[in-house]
């Protein structure tokens, strides 16, 4: 399983306000509720792809946002077409919160979206 989390930097991975603005995302590969691998990659929307499309693309299967988080709806729309499930999880950074999602401890965003304004 591929979950994909947006984060500040790769180094603290503390998570951000809103998925697409994101300056990196750290990509967690879980086989059996255990981290197998990680990888953090710049957003790829500076390489000019959007990153609802390119995750979707990538065979994502969960993203993780903050319980504060936004995501914009053209993203969220492209993620659920694929079968990709949006999770948010109330934690600091990435591998908390990939550990938290693992215990059972997120909940699945049941929301629209935000209308895409950049914040």
């Amino acid at each position: 399983m591929m979950i994909v989390i947006p984060v500040e930097d790769c180094n603290n991975k503390i998570m951000v306000t809103h998925f697409g603005r994101a300056n990196y995302y750290v990509l967690f590969i879980v086989e059996a509720d255990v981290i197998k691998d990680e990888k953090c990659i710049e957003n790829p929307r500076y390489r000019g792809a959007k990153p609802g499309e390119y995750f979707a693309e990538m065979g994502a299967d969960i993203i993780i946002i903050s319980v504060s988080s936004g995501i914009g709806r053209k993203a969220i729309q492209e993620l659920r077409s694929r079968g990709v499930r949006i999770f948010q999880v109330d934690a600091r950074n990435a591998v908390e919160a990939v550990e938290k999602f693992l215990r059972g401890n997120a909940r699945e965003y049941t929301g629209d979206g935000c209308s895409g304004q950049r914040y």
